[in-house]
């Protein structure tokens, strides 16, 4: 003790330091020695209160090898010791800050409530203050800090384990928060991303019904005169009309408190008074006149049940609205989708593909509008209960397609994969890439903005926090986020000026963000969690048939070897003059070699009979394969695995490719089989020795042959036309006369 110290103290202090002296421990002391002592203590391994003062006096004559102790730390460790009050101090004025720390944890042991005081400044007065403290120390102190420190370790455990819950397992809001602030929110899984939305959505959706059911509560406006209600009718309408109406005038403040209240009820005031009309107060319903006579009585009136009835009142309409919209969109889709369009050109292929495109488009957006209509009547959807029109439909539509789009681009390998994973559907994982309408733009986006502004009266200063949203380096190609609650007063005090200097993508985003509100959507969590519900709900599109686009790709392309299709009415003409279909009992098999892209097999389908197939080209092929034919050969001419009832063919006329492969159909034939065939024109009436011998042959088997009529195939339904002119040709295989 220094002698100045002894000097200034008081008897009960130079007691202590007498006292001490006797007990006194010549070991210097140490930080370890000191939180030894303190654990005991919090341990209930119980030090006596000797020991305490005498560790105290201990601490303060060890004081200068303490503070050498404590310099060995490094400064986030003394920072640790210290708490984050002593941040920004220096090494020095951490090592004192945590030595007046040690000495003050004495002092707290005779503090029960409260903080610990004592007068004036550094470590003298620290140490006559702790002495004196000390002085009346007792194993009761003891015991309640033992009590005290104990429960200050159960409360920071059940905090440290509520942590731990909230991270490892995550239920409420607060848990995620907790989650979000310890691990980052990327941490989160897909499915811990859609519960924490739908709790937030959840408590924000609550909110704002609380909010609209607080305004239920109408305060009473007790007016000092005679209140009447009188039933008349509207005067041009002719509806019951109920008036109240006041014996004298009452103030202004009184009549907008009135007023407001009126409004609240559904009423409204009139001053009209000509053809009959009774000016005052004016209510459809005569009940919510009674109301409002109460409240002019001073009474308080709750309008709970008026408000939910309201709200069941719109979404009752909005259903109604949605069905009907959805219902007018499905006529015009189904109409357009299944008009007649000639496709024999490329280009009106391709138009006939782009026009039922936008036909199945407006199909699935009435079946998406149909599911929400139903959902929002039987209470299934929760976030797009306030959907009310087809802008807001087809809103999320384009959130969820733009949605993929970032989605396909995150996750793809590169530029190849992409383009493969066009048109993939939307999935849970997507609606993670949904994005709030936002109001970023490029540097050289804001120039017309900051000029418009510029050059109104009062907005420079508006002007100039645009500017500053522009970095002295910026670039051109970076994009800048700008703060909604700024870019909403630029809006407001442009006005109409709006559209002609802010961005479109400004535009957009406002609209949008309009739209969202209306539907109580204000956070991305919202949005997300709405998102996946309209997910839910989106209603397909009727199926692309894979065959007719693959038909309508070879368009003005050239297929084949001398592929021209042949009409349909004709495929049916050859199946009907086949016989075919008085032979199903016998379970006839049949085959069409060449079967380009497959008319002749659909009007054999169409008799309930599965055709084989043959074709050489690999496009027509693909088209037969999507309509789900059964082909047993490429090139025709080497096919001799099986024989047949019925052969139908339109083989290839050039160089007698149509003989040939008539010849070989018909050494196909079972005994009694009939191949229906087309035959050029050339091979009955060139004078070569090959179709001299073919027309001999057709005479001696009994061929029937009918002639089809000139232009039959340049009929503009078809993928490929010819000027060409050909015959029908019949024969029906017979082995002997007497067969």
């Amino acid at each position: 003790m220094e002698l100045s110290q002894v000097l200034h103290a008081d008897s009960a202090q130079l007691q202590i330091f007498d006292s001490a002296l006797c007990g006194l421990s010549p070991t210097v002391m140490t930080i370890e020695e000191h939180k030894s002592l303190f654990k005991n203590i919090v341990s209930g391994d119980m030090p006596e209160v000797g020991e305490v003062k005498l560790s105290f006096e201990r601490l303060v004559r060890d004081a200068e090898p303490i503070k050498a102790e404590l310099k060995k730390f490094k400064v986030a460790e003394l920072e640790a010791m210290n708490g984050p009050m002593f941040r920004k101090e220096n090494k020095p004025q951490l090592i004192n800050s945590v030595y007046a720390r040690l000495m003050n944890d004495y002092g707290f042991l005779t503090v029960r409530d409260g903080c610990l005081s004592i007068s004036g400044y550094g470590d003298d007065a620290r140490t006559i203050g702790i002495r004196k403290r000390l002085a009346s120390l007792t194993a009761a102190d003891l015991e309640f800090r033992r009590e005290k420190a104990n429960a200050q370790i159960a409360e920071h455990k059940a905090k440290i384990d509520k942590i731990k819950n909230a991270i490892s397992n995550p239920t409420t809001k607060e848990d995620f928060e907790t989650l979000v602030k310890y691990k980052g929110e990327e941490s989160l899984t897909p499915d811990q991303r859609i519960l924490r939305d739908e709790l937030v959505a959840a408590e924000m959706k609550a909110k704002l019904e609380s909010a609209q059911l607080a305004k239920a509560q109408v305060d009473g406006v007790k007016v000092d005169t005679e209140v009447e209600i009188i039933k008349t009718q509207h005067t041009r309408d002719h509806y019951d009309l109920f008036v109240v109406r006041f014996s004298n005038r009452v103030s202004p403040d009184e009549f907008k408190q009135l007023l407001a209240s009126a409004k609240k009820l559904g009423g409204w005031y009139s001053s009209y008074q000509a053809s009959g009309a009774i000016p005052g107060f004016q209510f459809k319903v005569e009940s919510d006149a009674e109301s409002f006579k109460a409240i002019c009585r001073g009474d308080t009136v709750n309008t709970s049940n008026k408000i939910i009835g309201a709200i069941e009142e719109k979404k009752s309409t909005a259903v109604e609205r949605l069905r009907v919209m959805a219902e007018r969109l499905h006529i015009s889709g189904s109409a357009a989708l299944n008009q007649t369009r000639k496709t024999n050109t490329h280009r009106r292929a391709m138009q006939a593909s782009r026009t039922e495109g936008v036909a199945r488009e407006l199909i699935a957006l009435a079946n998406t509008m149909q599911n929400i209509a139903n959902a929002i009547e039987s209470g299934a959807a929760k976030h797009l209960d306030k959907l009310r029109d087809r802008a807001q439909v087809e809103m999320f539509i384009r959130f969820i397609k733009n949605a993929k789009s970032d989605e396909i681009l995150s996750t793809s390998s590169g530029y190849a994969e992409q383009l493969k994973r066009e048109g993939e559907p939307a999935t849970l994982a997507t609606i993670e890439y949904v994005k709030f309408p936002d109001y970023s733009a490029y540097g050289y986006n804001l120039s017309p903005v900051i000029k418009a502004l510029r050059q109104r009266p009062g907005m420079v200063r508006l002007a100039d926090r645009v500017q500053k949203m522009i970095p002295a380096d910026n670039q051109d190609n970076v994009k800048l986020r700008i703060p909604a609650e700024l870019a909403e007063e630029v809006f407001a005090k442009l006005g109409s000026a709006k559209d002609q200097v802010c961005p479109m993508s400004w535009l957009l985003a406002h609209e949008r963000r309009e739209r969202l509100q209306k539907m109580g959507i204000t956070s991305i969590e919202q949005l997300r969690a709405a998102c996946r519900e309209f997910l839910e709900f989106q209603g397909d599109a009727p199926k692309v048939d894979k065959a007719v686009q693959l038909e309508r790709a070879l368009v003005g392309a050239k297929v084949g070897i001398d592929f021209f299709p042949t009409p349909k009415h004709v495929a049916r003409e050859m199946v009907q003059m086949s016989g075919l279909s008085d032979c199903l009992h016998r379970n006839p098999e049949a085959l069409e070699p060449q079967a380009g892209n497959g008319n002749i097999a659909e009007a054999i389908r169409e008799t309930g009979v599965e055709p084989d197939v043959a074709e050489i080209s690999s496009q027509l092929r693909e088209i037969l394969e999507a309509k789900k034919f059964n082909l047993v050969a490429w090139d025709f001419l080497e096919y001799n695995t099986k024989q047949y009832d019925f052969i139908f063919a339109n083989p290839p006329f050039g160089n007698n490719a149509d003989i040939m492969h008539t010849r070989h159909a018909y050494s196909l034939l079972k005994e009694n089989g009939v191949l229906t065939t087309i035959v050029g024109e050339g091979a009955f009436f060139r004078s070569g020795a090959t179709e001299s011998n073919f027309r001999n042959w057709l005479d001696e088997i009994g061929a029937e042959i009918t002639q089809l009529p000139d232009g039959t195939f340049n009929d503009h339904t078809l993928l490929a036309t010819t000027n060409t002119n050909a015959r029908i040709v019949k024969i029906i295989k017979r082995v002997s006369a007497d067969n």
